[in-house]
């Protein structure tokens, strides 16, 4: 990377991380912490700790799904090792100024273990395709079958649905067509110095669409770890907020989950907790509810990456390797 590539990422993530701050700290100034302590000492302790258990749920769901994406694409990496590259992204994920960042890391931890990077790099753009198809069809899904549960008219939820769904869809079955698009935009969302690896990635694509039986099996976990976390949501909003259903968590966290990947803040901090106040305002929860829900789900996210933070630091990782 030359001193002008550096220059413009450190410039970045000191923009995103502003950002970050400013978005965090609307939330952070705006509650009442007296309010908030009462309200977390009153919640049942089972709903917040199922709540963790089920983004680990997420997470280990979400990983079986990128471990297999990899090894069809031919990057055989053993579990133990890719759990361990797996933890770390986890954990910086939420750190870099894209969403992406931990992912970027791993591919290196594995790349540099000699595993081929096509493969690697390949597997993660259609692991995050996989993750945007689920949340376009959870979404969209719930606004058909229930469009009575958003402040809209019926039949505006129901349009929105349908085109979310249709998006899904469609999304879905423009995976085969990919080869063309893949390449093109891992020069949007990866370092340069992993984008000279993508005529590997063509050939790792074809291996993995080859293997017809790993779409659908993917698509199926991308949907079923979103949905851990949804519930995680309900869970922990069933002692912490009054006014919102479980239907509705189904409505309004697809689209915290949509903000979240705007590449405008370091790993979504900050947009993921405002915009889950929003959305929960919006559904009918009262504002300082949604902003103690939204800090205790940032809390238990900081606790359940954890790990990843303990294993970069035993693996002696660098803020240069970073």
């Amino acid at each position: 990377m030359d001193a002008r590539s550096r220059l413009k990422d450190v410039r970045l993530f000191w923009l995103k991380l502003v950002v970050s701050g400013l978005l965090l700290g609307v939330v952070v100034f705006a509650v009442d912490p007296d309010e908030a302590l009462v309200a977390v000492r009153a919640a049942d302790a089972t709903d917040l700790l199922k709540g963790l258990l089920l983004i680990l749920l997420a997470y280990l769901s979400n990983g079986l799904r990128l471990y297999w994406l990899s090894r069809a694409a031919g990057a055989r990496v053993p579990p133990t090792s890719f759990a361990v590259s797996y933890a770390v992204g986890l954990f910086f994920n939420g750190l870099l100024p894209t969403g992406v960042g931990g992912d970027a890391i791993r591919v290196v931890l594995l790349g540099r273990q000699g595993y081929p990077w096509g493969a690697l790099v390949l597997s993660s753009l259609v692991d995050r395709w996989f993750g945007l198809v689920a949340v376009l069809a959870i979404g969209g899904a719930a606004l058909l079958l229930a469009p009575e549960q958003t402040p809209l008219r019926v039949q505006s939820s129901g349009i929105i649905g349908a085109i979310l769904l249709l998006g899904a869809v469609m999304g879905g079955l423009a995976l085969p067509f990919a080869e063309w698009a893949l390449p093109r935009l891992a020069l949007h969302v990866l370092p340069v110095s992993l984008v000279g690896g993508m005529e590997a990635a063509r050939t790792s694509l074809r291996a993995l669409l080859s293997r017809r039986a790993l779409l659908p099996g993917g698509m199926a976990l991308s949907v079923l770890s979103h949905v851990f976390i949804i519930l995680a949501y309900v869970s922990c909003g069933a002692s912490l907020v009054t006014g919102v259903s479980a239907t509705q968590y189904f409505v309004a966290i697809p689209v915290v989950m949509l903000l979240h990947a705007l590449p405008i803040s370091l790993g979504g901090l900050g947009v993921r907790e405002l915009g889950t106040v929003g959305v929960l305002v919006w559904m009918g929860a009262g504002q300082q509810t949604a902003m103690t829900l939204s800090l205790v789900l940032l809390a238990l996210y900081w606790v359940s990456v954890l790990p990843g933070l303990l294993l970069a630091l035993a693996m002696g990782l660098s803020w240069r390797d970073i």
